[in-house]
């Protein structure tokens, strides 16, 4: 579900939830559960001539009131 580095950078690589343990010199330790959560997905037609649209869906709650950016809008 999860891998966690020795500083602390958690990175998921499926979907579900994980138990982290973190243990100090003392031999003291504290656990906490990260949930990593599926990637969005984008629905709808990839191939637009120019002048024209297609409008695509993404899954999901949109985390703005604008999710979607171009990375050329040339």
């Amino acid at each position: 579900i999860a891998t966690v580095s020795n500083t602390g950078l958690v990175t998921g690589v499926a979907a579900g939830s994980v138990t982290i343990t973190y243990t100090n010199n003392n031999g003291c330790s504290t656990t906490t559960t990260v949930t990593v959560n599926p990637l969005p997905t984008i629905t709808g037609t990839t191939s637009v001539c120019v002048g024209s649209t297609t409008q695509l869906t993404g899954s999901g709650t949109p985390a703005a009131s604008n999710p979607w950016t171009s990375s050329n809008t040339a």
